[in-house]
């Protein structure tokens, strides 16, 4: 849960200096999301890693590969949830 905080205060701080659509805003929501399925939160991993998601599709084109992992990330969460819990 240290992480987690951790994570949390880093993303405040990019958020402040970055704004919302930056890579590293988005790589800080994808870190707190895999530190959520470690501690099986599974809801509010799918929430940050769709954030990353949702990020990284402004600012990459269609076919970079880091969409790839990130949607796989989507992807391995959302299998964990019932489905009445998963909202896109």
């Amino acid at each position: 849960e240290k992480a987690l905080e951790s994570l949390q205060n880093a993303l405040k701080i990019r958020l402040q200096a970055l704004g919302d659509n930056h890579l590293d805003v988005a790589s800080s929501y994808h870190n707190i999301g895999s530190i959520y399925v470690s501690l099986e939160d599974y809801e509010k991993a799918l929430n940050n890693v769709k954030l990353s998601l949702e990020m990284k599709c402004k600012i990459y084109k269609k076919s970079h590969p880091s969409l790839l992992d990130s949607l796989t990330w989507v992807i391995f969460v959302a299998k964990i949830l019932p489905s009445s819990q998963i909202t896109f």
